[in-house]
């Protein structure tokens, strides 16, 4: 009876036994399973769990398989502790761990390699000013790419100006922007942008953005209306501003939330806030151009969200949330849900 409850504890803590299959613990969201982190955990030997407490050192403590031990993850501001207990000896930590976020950004440097190994270095780019660029993310959320872009062309046709575009009447900017996705609530919102950028800084101008932190800039920016994080960070990385700040679309979003980057149910405001503080201190604005656009084609061609293909993903190896067997694996026809289930993806 208590070799059975000993065997539970072990299942429900995440530990196993030497060949079997590994069952990540998680909580709060944090993942607890990385490549980076995974490596620091592993079996010595047939009854043993054996802890790195630092990356390529030589320091391991091992603690008894046979004395059920469970994992707890916790997070103090930005850094996060690892306590190991071992029920023997009065549920007390016999071990503590701490991860900072350069743990992740380790993480992140991996997947930019590897992603840049599958698709090469995206672009070149045209980079608009920032006043044109907040029009084209404001007509372009939740649109096919070509579908926002012919809109955006029909709009400079159409308007003389984005002063005009400001002064036309709803019923002409729907008209034209007709094709996309919420096209009624594009034209009221893309009109009262305009004319709350004149009527805070007098004038129609985003250019005096390049003056304010990134922080400050994105702030500003969502205030206006229908500006969520995804429009104001496209407006400050895409456009000639060129500052430091990471686009996150859906297809971006899926694949992090994959990777445990970020928690399962992350939105894109929590996710933009942890993503940006695991980027490397070193990369410019084009780097993290080119790493949203690498995470974005990953997303549409391989990381699929209803049966993402797997076995073809250059990060296969890094990832926790991975199929447990190659999607196009044709010996496995129920494949398919099998990836669904695993992933629990969150439309």
């Amino acid at each position: 009876m208590a070799g059975a409850s000993q065997k539970g504890a072990e299942r429900a803590s995440g530990l196993r036994r030497k060949g079997e299959a590994p069952v990540w613990s998680r909580a709060g969201g944090l993942p607890f399973g990385h490549a980076e982190i995974r490596s620091r955990f592993s079996f010595a030997n047939q009854d043993s769990l054996g802890i790195n407490t630092a990356a390529g050192s030589d320091d391991l403590m091992t603690v008894s398989e046979r004395s059920a031990a469970r994992v707890f993850i916790t997070r103090t501001g930005s850094k996060v502790v690892l306590d190991l207990f071992q029920f023997t000896v009065d549920n007390r930590p016999i071990m503590q761990l701490d991860f900072w976020p350069q743990e992740r950004t380790l993480i992140v440097r991996d997947v930019h390699h590897r992603l840049l190994g599958r698709f090469g270095k995206p672009g070149p780019w045209f980079h608009p000013d920032p006043l044109s660029q907040l029009v084209l993310g404001l007509v372009g959320g939740r649109t096919p790419e070509a579908v926002s872009l012919a809109a955006y062309r029909d709009l400079v046709r159409k308007f003389a100006s984005w002063t005009a575009l400001r002064d036309a009447p709803v019923e002409d900017i729907r008209a034209v922007i007709g094709r996309v996705t919420f096209a009624e609530v594009k034209a009221v919102r893309l009109r009262q942008a305009l004319q709350q950028v004149t009527e805070r800084r007098g004038r129609l101008t985003l250019d005096f953005l390049q003056t304010l932190d990134p922080a400050s800039a994105m702030g500003w920016l969502m205030q206006l209306p229908g500006v969520g994080p995804k429009t104001a960070a496209v407006t400050l990385n895409f456009s000639t501003l060129r500052m430091r700040a990471l686009v996150i679309d859906t297809h971006h979003l899926r694949v992090v939330r994959r990777l445990r980057l970020v928690p399962d149910r992350a939105r894109f405001e929590q996710a933009f806030d942890q993503l940006m503080s695991q980027l490397p201190a070193e990369w410019g604005p084009g780097d993290i151009d080119d790493h949203h656009q690498l995470m974005k084609r990953l997303g549409q061609t391989t990381c699929h969200h209803g049966n993402p293909q797997c076995g073809h993903c250059p990060l296969f190896s890094l990832c926790p949330s991975r199929a447990p067997t190659p999607v196009t694996d044709p010996a496995f026809p129920r494949q398919k849900s099998m990836v669904k289930d695993y992933c629990c993806e969150n439309p």
